[in-house]
C-alpha cells in the first residue's frame, strides 16, 4: 500500500561502487513533524503540571514579584538607606557567593525570594480553598435563600479562585473524601431497614451492628483511618478495583452502559460514512481541549467545583482481562482507532505527516471501508469481540494463549491501545425516534448489539447506525456516566454548531457528506488475524454465554410527555425525589412489596470521588406509598405523608454528596477485614444484599451547553441511556428530564424472571407518575387520584 512505501525514511545499498543512500524526503518529513507533535504534547503536560500545582496564580505573576521586589531593594538602596542586617536577600545573597553564583547575585536573589513568596502564598490559597471547600453545610441551604454564613463562604470562595479555570486547576485544592463515624454509619443503615425486614430480623440486626460497632469495627475504622492519610481517597481505588476489576460475570449488559445522543433536527441528512467521520472529527477536537485542559472544571451552583479527575480516561483507555482480576490500560496519547464493519476490524490514523485529519478525509477513509472495501472477515474475525462480552477469565486465558505473539497480538495491541472504538452498523432498520418501540430497539442494540459487534473492553465504542444515528457503549471501571455523557455532549454540541453557523468543516454539504476538501487520501489497513481451532472454540463458548445473557434482558424505554420539570417544580417538589417516589410507588403495584432501593449519587465535591448510595426507600417513602394504596387514606395525610418522605429523599442526597453515605464506608470496612483475613457475618451479609430497584438519573446540567430554546421541536430530544438489571429479579431504571415537559425512563429487567415485566413496570411508573400529580396538583387536567389496593 502507498502509506507503507512512505514509512520508510531511507534506504542504503553496497555495491562495487560504495555505500550508497536514498532518502525520502516526504518519510523523514513525516516523522519530524510527528516527533516535533510528540514534543509539544509533552510539553503541554509539564506546563499545565505547572499552573495547576500553582492555581489561581500564573507563572508570570511569579516573575512580576520578582521585578518588584528587585525593584524595591534598588530603590531602597539608591536612597541611601543602607543595608538591612536582617534581610533574607542579604542572606540568599551570600548563599549564591558561597555556591559560586558569580555575576546578577542581587537579581537572583531576589528572584529565589520571590519565588518562596509565591510558592509559599499558591500554598496558603489551596490550603484556604480545601477548607473552604470542606464546608458542606450549604448543600442544607433552602434553594435559593442561602443564609448569611453561605453568603458569606460564597465571597470568600470567589475571592480565593480564578475566573478563568482550567480543567484540573482545582485538583489539589479539593478536600478528601471525610470518613464517617463508624457509629452514624451503624445508625444510618440500621434506619435504612428497619421497616424492610421483620421485626425479629430487625432486632436480630442491632445486636449484630451492636457488637461491630463496639468489637471488630473498632480496629477496621482505625485501619480506614490510617488511609485517608495516606491516600486521596479513601474508598475509590478499592471500588474501582474490587467492585468492577475483581467482578468475573461478562461486563455486558452486567457493568457496560449505553447511551443515545440529543436528537439534533439537521437540514441535511447525513450519510453514515459522513456522520462517523463528524463524529470522529469532534470527539478528537474534545480530546484535544482535555489534553490541552482548555475545558472549565464542572460546578456546582457556579460556586463549587468538582473533581475533573475522571477525564483522564475518556479516551486512550481499555479494560485488560487477567485471571481473578483486570486491569486498565490508559495511554497518554494515540494516534489511531479502530473500526468495525461487516466482521471486519480497520486502523484508521488520526494524524497523517504530523497533521490531524479533516472531517471530509475521515469520511474518505470510513466510506472505503463501507462501499469500496468487498474483502469478507478472516477465520474468527468476525465473532472475535464476543471474548469481551464472556466471562472475564475465559477472555483472559483465551488471551495469554492466542493473542499472546505474532499477528494476533499486534492486531490486539491496535485494538487496545486505539483512541476508541468505532462501528459502523449496518444490518438493523432506521430508527424512529419518536417511536418508544424503535427507542427500545435502539437500546438493546447499544447495550449488547449481537454480542460480537461491540468491543466491550474499551472505554467507549461509538456506534453509527445505517441512518447516521449516534450511541455509545461504554466500559464502567474507568469512569461513571456523567463524565462520558458531558464528553459526547460536547462532541454533539460542537457538531450542532458547526451546522448552525455553516463552520468550514463543520456541517454537512447538500449531498450529505462533510463540507472540506480531502487533502489526505489515505486508505485503512486491515487487521490480520490467524486464529487456531481451540481459539474459534474458545470464542463460541464466550460467544453462547454472551448470547443467553443477552437474549435475557428486556428493556423498554417510556417516553412520558404529560409533564416534566416545569410542573414538578411549580407544586414545589424535588423532581428527583418527585419520579424516586413515583418508582417505589410502581414497583409496590409491580411486585405488592418494598425493597431496597438504590440511587447513585456523587461524590465529586472531593478528590478521585467517584459516587454514593442513596437508600431512597426510606420509612417515609414506604408510608407514602402505603397510604396511596390505601383507598380509605385522605388526601391531606398522604399529601403530608409526600412532604414528609420527599424532605427526607433530599436530606440523604445531601448526606451522599457530602460524604456522609452509608455504603461506601461499609464496603470499605468490609475490604479491610478481608486484608485482615477477619471474616465479619455481618459486613458480608450487608454486602450481599440485593438491589432489586437500581436508579440513576442521567444529570441535566451539563445540557445546558446545547442553549436551545425550550420551545424548539429539538427541546425534548434528550433521550439518556441505560443499564442491565443489577439483581435477577429486579428492575434497572435510568431516567432524564428532557428539558422541562417531557421525561425519558429506561426500563431493564430479565425474561428469564417470571416476576418482572420491564413494559408493565413501565406502565406503572407512568401511572403513578399520573397519581402523584394529582396528589399534588387536584386542579390539573383528570385529575382524580387513582388508587390501587
Amino acid at each position: 500500500m502507498a502509506e507503507a512505501h512512505a514509512a520508510v525514511a531511507f534506504t542504503f545499498t553496497v555495491s562495487s561502487d560504495g555505500l550508497s543512500f536514498d532518502f525520502n524526503k516526504q518519510a523523514l518529513l513525516a516523522v519530524g513533524k510527528s516527533g516535533i507533535r510528540a514534543w509539544q504534547k509533552r510539553y503541554m503536560r509539564f506546563k499545565n503540571s505547572i499552573y495547576n500545582n500553582i492555581y489561581p496564580f500564573h507563572p508570570m505573576s511569579w516573575i512580576y514579584l520578582s521585578l518588584g521586589v528587585f525593584l524595591a531593594d534598588y530603590f531602597c538602596r539608591a536612597r541611601g538607606h543602607g543595608e538591612n542586617h536582617y534581610s533574607p536577600i542579604l542572606y540568599i545573597e551570600k548563599g549564591l557567593r558561597f555556591a559560586g553564583v558569580s555575576v546578577c547575585h542581587r537579581f537572583f536573589a531576589c528572584a529565589l525570594l520571590s519565588l518562596l513568596i509565591f510558592l509559599c502564598a499558591s500554598f496558603i490559597n489551596r490550603l484556604l480553598l480545601r477548607t473552604l471547600l470542606s464546608y458542606t453545610a450549604w448543600m442544607y441551604q433552602p434553594h435559593g435563600r442561602p443564609g448569611l454564613l453561605v453568603q458569606l463562604w460564597a465571597v470568600m470562595l470567589k475571592c480565593l479562585m480564578s475566573s478563568h479555570p482550567r480543567l484540573y486547576g482545582y485538583q489539589y485544592s479539593l478536600p478528601k473524601l471525610p470518613l464517617p463515624k463508624l457509629q452514624h454509619t451503624m445508625e444510618k443503615y440500621l434506619k435504612s431497614t428497619q421497616h424492610l425486614v421483620p421485626e425479629q430480623e430487625y432486632t436480630e440486626l442491632v445486636r449484630q451492628a451492636k457488637e461491630f460497632e463496639k468489637g471488630p469495627g473498632q480496629k477496621l475504622q482505625f485501619f480506614l483511618w490510617l488511609k485517608t492519610w495516606l491516600t486521596s481517597n479513601y474508598v475509590s481505588d478499592w471500588w474501582e478495583e474490587y467492585v468492577y476489576l475483581a467482578g468475573r460475570d461478562p461486563i455486558m449488559a452486567n457493568s457496560n452502559f449505553y447511551g443515545m445522543e440529543w436528537k439534533i433536527t439537521k437540514p441535511i441528512q447525513p450519510t453514515q460514512a459522513a456522520r462517523g467521520a463528524m463524529i470522529t472529527y469532534v470527539l478528537m477536537d474534545v480530546r484535544k481541549s482535555l489534553v490541552n485542559e482548555e475545558l472549565p472544571p464542572v460546578f456546582i451552583n457556579g460556586t463549587v467545583p468538582l473533581c475533573s479527575w475522571q477525564y483522564e480516561r475518556v479516551f486512550n483507555t481499555t479494560r485488560i482481562p487477567y485471571p481473578q482480576k483486570d486491569k486498565i490500560l490508559h495511554l497518554p496519547d494515540s494516534n489511531h482507532i479502530v473500526v468495525y464493519h461487516r466482521g471486519r476490524y480497520f486502523r484508521c490514523p488520526l494524524v497523517v505527516n504530523g497533521s490531524e485529519l479533516s472531517a471530509a478525509e475521515f469520511e474518505f477513509m470510513f466510506n472505503h471501508i463501507i462501499s469500496e472495501d468487498n474483502s469478507h472477515p478472516a477465520l474468527g474475525e468476525e465473532k472475535l469481540a464476543a471474548f469481551t462480552a464472556g466471562q472475564r477469565d475465559a477472555w483472559a486465558t483465551a488471551r495469554s494463549a492466542y493473542f499472546s505473539n505474532g499477528v494476533n497480538r499486534a492486531s490486539l495491541d491496535a485494538i487496545e491501545s486505539a483512541a476508541f472504538f468505532l462501528v459502523f452498523d449496518h444490518e438493523y432498520h432506521d430508527i424512529d425516534f419518536d417511536n418508544t418501540e424503535d427507542l427500545s430497539y435502539l437500546g438493546k442494540l447499544l447495550l449488547t448489539g449481537n454480542c460480537y459487534n461491540r468491543w466491550f473492553d474499551k472505554s467507549f465504542t461509538a456506534v453509527i447506525m445505517p441512518d447516521g444515528t449516534y450511541g455509545v457503549n461504554a466500559e464502567h471501571s474507568w469512569g461513571d456516566a456523567p463524565i462520558g455523557a458531558h464528553v459526547n455532549l460536547l462532541a454533539i454540541s460542537k457538531e450542532q454548531l458547526g451546522i448552525k453557523n455553516q463552520l468550514p468543516g463543520l456541517y454537512y454539504i447538500e449531498n450529505g457528506h462533510c463540507d472540506g476538501e480531502v487533502m489526505t487520501r489515505i486508505l485503512p489497513s486491515r487487521l490480520r488475524w490467524d486464529m487456531p481451532e481451540a481459539c474459534l472454540a474458545a470464542m463460541e463458548a464466550s460467544l453462547s454465554v454472551a448470547r443467553e445473557l443477552a437474549d435475557a434482558i428486556d428493556l423498554v424505554v417510556v417516553r412520558f410527555t404529560d409533564f416534566g420539570r416545569d410542573l414538578i417544580k411549580k407544586v414545589k417538589c424535588s423532581p428527583d425525589a418527585f419520579v424516586q417516589m413515583a418508582l417505589q410507588l410502581a414497583y409496590m403495584k409491580d411486585r405488592g412489596s418494598l425493597a431496597l432501593v438504590y440511587e447513585s449519587s456523587m461524590t465529586r465535591c472531593f478528590r478521585e470521588g467517584r459516587t454514593e448510595t442513596v437508600r431512597s426507600c426510606t420509612a417515609e417513602a414506604a408510608a407514602f406509598v402505603r397510604s396511596m394504596l390505601e383507598e380509605n387514606s385522605p388526601r391531606e395525610e398522604r399529601l403530608a405523608k409526600f412532604r414528609t418522605a420527599t424532605e427526607r429523599h433530599q436530606r440523604l442526597i445531601r448526606e451522599a454528596i457530602s460524604g456522609k453515605g452509608v455504603d461506601r464506608h461499609l464496603f470499605a470496612l468490609y475490604v479491610v477485614s478481608r486484608f485482615l483475613h477477619m471474616d465479619n457475618p455481618f459486613l458480608k451479609k450487608i454486602l450481599s444484599e440485593p438491589w432489586r430497584l437500581s436508579t440513576s438519573q442521567t444529570p441535566t446540567s451539563q445540557l445546558e451547553g446545547l442553549k436551545i430554546d425550550p420551545k424548539h421541536p429539538d427541546a425534548n430530544r434528550a433521550y439518556g441511556g441505560g443499564f442491565g438489571p443489577v439483581a435477577k429479579d429486579g428492575y434497572g431504571v435510568s431516567y432524564i428530564f428532557s428539558m422541562e415537559n417531557c421525561i425519558f425512563f429506561h426500563v431493564s429487567s430479565r425474561f428469564d424472571c417470571s416476576e418482572t415485566s420491564s413494559k408493565r413496570f413501565g406502565d406503572n411508573i407512568v401511572d403513578s407518575m399520573r397519581q402523584i400529580r394529582d396528589l399534588l396538583d387536584p386542579k390539573s387536567p383528570k385529575s382524580q387520584i387513582r388508587t390501587e389496593g
